[in-house]
């Protein structure tokens, strides 16, 4: 029992240090995962990326008919970018909030370390801490992904050399 009330006095004075330590770590494999496939670290810049795409489309219309056609998947592709902006922007706040709201009531749940009845509390309020962590990497990993699927499925442009050498051995 001496030990749990030394650890609850530790996190209780360090947990603002700790927590923001778990959110940098959070922020920075977020932040590597975009710059690695998209070349832009920040998750508000995904956003902009896709409007540089919508912006970069252009066509040559033959017809009445083919321009168009043009037109409504122009439309489609800009309200598909409007809707991925709304989701990065509102998934990258979401982790932000859930992240500030742990630190607000952090200090109100750690001392629930020391009793036996009350400690799935604390366990229940680390589990929502680190998953507002994981949440934060993760929205930017998928959103990575998303930005990928349209530069080579869409566009065509591959953002990376993403080849591999093959190695073989003969015995």
């Amino acid at each position: 029992s001496l030990i749990l009330v030394f650890l609850t006095l530790f996190l209780l004075e360090s947990f603002i240090f700790l927590a923001d330590m778990l959110w940098s770590v959070s922020e920075g494999l977020r932040e590597s995962v975009q710059e690695a496939a998209t070349g832009e670290p920040s998750s508000l810049a995904l956003g902009d990326y896709l409007n540089r795409s919508s912006n970069a489309m252009s066509t040559e219309s033959v017809s009445l008919f083919s321009a168009i056609g043009d037109w409504i998947k122009g439309l489609f592709f800009n309200l598909m970018v409007l809707i991925l902006r709304a989701v990065s922007w509102v998934g990258s706040q979401w982790a932000l909030i859930g992240y500030s709201f742990s630190l607000i009531v952090g200090p109100v749940f750690i001392p629930m370390l020391l009793l036996d009845t009350t400690r799935p509390m604390f366990n229940g309020f680390m589990q929502l801490f680190f998953s507002f962590l994981i949440y934060n990497f993760f929205i930017g990993a998928v959103l990575s992904m998303i930005i990928l699927f349209f530069k080579y499925v869409i566009f065509g442009v591959p953002s990376t050399d993403w080849s591999v050498s093959c190695v073989t051995l003969s015995i």
